[in-house]
């Protein structure tokens, strides 16, 4: 069902370990019965694991995430379709460090990590689910997401910097999968706010 008319503005204002705020707001739009626009943003941190070729932990990443989409029960609220589109920006991406302190040797060890830069991702998403034979529920849907770096100065380890070898340039696409995938998922877990707020 369309999110009701009684609640077309969320927010809410959270306040970290680090005393800063980090704000949620959401608001969702209902033209017409069956149909509903909403909007939402969120800024989270998300703590980094591991420690660097220095052995110091690694600062947490802060992560901004923009949605827009809108919501349609069709058929009599038989079938639900939504479409969304979204950014999230990761101010400092945390993955595996290529080298270790001395800037040549390779680092083989998964825990010792570096913060890469940003990282912006575009994505869209298309959903529908319903029952519109009795008896018989499905559910589809299709997502894309462009993930690549728009920020980078270097390779930063700690408080210092080893430029040239494994340089990362802005714009460049993230290959390792697994980073992406737990990039994507922590992603994923921050929006369950959003999808509360579309009433989903």
């Amino acid at each position: 069902m369309c999110p009701p008319m009684h609640r077309p503005l969320m927010l809410s204002l959270l306040i970290g370990m680090t005393g800063h705020f980090r704000p949620r707001v959401g608001i969702v739009y209902q033209p017409v019965s069956n149909t509903a626009l909403f909007a939402s943003y969120s800024n989270n941190f998300t703590p980094n694991t591991g420690r660097d070729v220095f052995n110091q932990n690694l600062a947490p990443s802060i992560i901004d995430h923009y949605e827009i989409g809108i919501k349609n029960d069709l058929f009599n609220d038989k079938l639900s379709a939504n479409f969304t589109i979204y950014r999230i920006v990761n101010n400092n991406l945390a993955q595996q460090a290529q080298f270790l302190a001395d800037g040549v040797t390779i680092n083989t060890d998964a825990s010792i990590k570096e913060l890469t830069g940003q990282t912006t991702s575009d994505g869209a998403e298309i959903d529908l689910n319903g029952n519109i034979i009795e008896g018989l529920n499905f559910l589809a849907g299709y997502s894309y997401n462009f993930m690549r770096y728009t920020k980078t100065v270097g390779r930063s380890f700690g408080a210092g910097s080893i430029s040239g070898q494994g340089q990362i340039g802005t714009g460049n696409k993230l290959i390792r999968i697994q980073d992406v995938n737990r990039v994507v998922n922590a992603a994923l877990a921050q929006r369950s706010y959003v999808k509360s707020v579309r009433g989903i």
